[in-house]
């Protein structure tokens, strides 16, 4: 056993050794070596962001068409009805302006900065699906 541990401090002295004479040579060896294991790591990286945000986009195209913070139900209603009777739209749904603000918080999560707003600053909106 005292053999071998003498033979590989032997061989770690003259591998010290050649290292130390071409510090150039290995600072490169070194680097690509850190390359090569650090490349494979940054597409595995780069991959999983792609992949949550193709999770997060939208297959169907949407629209929002926003109204006026003082439209009465008369002008939602005959909004909603051109909506609905124009070519090329799915689907019209109606949002209104506490549900885009719970949305909000939700989605963002900025429950301090909305709850210290005096009132909602989100108009009624429809979200309108493309065909």
């Amino acid at each position: 056993m005292r053999v071998w541990l003498q033979h590989h401090g032997l061989s770690l002295a003259q591998t010290l050794a050649r290292l130390a004479r071409s510090p150039f040579a290995t600072t490169l060896n070194v680097l690509a070596i850190g390359v090569a294991l650090a490349l494979p790591f940054g597409v595995y990286c780069v991959l999983g962001n792609l992949e949550s945000l193709s999770r997060n986009a939208s297959v169907d195209p949407q629209l929002s068409v926003f109204l006026a913070r003082d439209a009465a139900k008369a002008d939602i209603a005959a909004v909603e009805a051109r909506l609905k009777g124009a070519m090329g739209v799915s689907a019209v749904r109606f949002v209104s302006r506490d549900a885009a603000l719970v949305e909000l918080n939700r989605a963002a999560g900025m429950g301090e900065v909305i709850a210290s707003l005096p009132q909602n600053p989100l108009p009624d909106a429809f979200v309108v699906t493309l065909s």
